[in-house]
């Protein structure tokens, strides 16, 4: 009977210790400036994907310019979707310029060794919607993606998808209408 408390015991504690230890996802959308007026339907996109931390985020950078424009097209929502030049000025379009302004990174490898020690993961970034031809803001948000604290909580990677998936998302609902097939 010792026996059989002590299992329940062990095995209660432990459940207590991943509770304590998984920590939870999240996602927060926070809209800075919200369209005044009407939006209209753009059927074209371009995307920028800027840096405004000290560190080196170059990978992460071009991950989430890459996640962006396959997550658009993949809406089908916009005829044309590119990356925006150096020159984003006076161009037809919406203009999706994004902004990386907090990281917290933590990859495959340290998340695997270290688990749930290795913190959550975390990407902080605005977004300002841009009418590409007279250069009116239509609106921006604020966006930060953080994964949980546990072992299988997910790393920096995961939380640029997530990231993307809610840029693109924005991006098709306020500012396209579904496109007609082809026949």
């Amino acid at each position: 009977m010792n026996g059989f408390r002590f299992t329940n015991s062990a095995t209660l504690g432990i459940a207590a210790a991943i509770i304590v230890l998984s920590g939870c996802a999240s996602s927060t959308m926070a809209p800075i400036k919200t369209m005044d007026t009407g939006t209209r339907s753009y059927r074209s996109v371009r995307i920028s994907v800027e840096s405004k931390v000290a560190e080196d985020v170059s990978k992460e950078i071009s991950d989430l310019q890459g996640e962006i424009v396959s997550h658009i097209r993949d809406s089908k929502r916009f005829g044309d979707v590119t990356l925006a030049g150096q020159d984003t000025a006076h161009a037809e379009g919406l203009l999706v310029k994004a902004s990386v302004i907090g990281i917290r990174k933590v990859g495959g490898g340290t998340r695997f060794f270290l688990g749930a020690l290795a913190g959550k993961a975390s990407l902080t970034t605005d977004v300002e919607f841009v009418d590409g031809a007279s250069g009116t803001l239509l609106g921006s948000y604020g966006l930060k993606e953080k994964t949980g604290s546990s072992g299988m909580a997910g790393t920096t990677g995961d939380c640029v998808k997530k990231t993307a998936k809610a840029i693109a998302k924005l991006s098709a609902e306020r500012f396209s209408e579904p496109i007609a097939m082809k026949q």
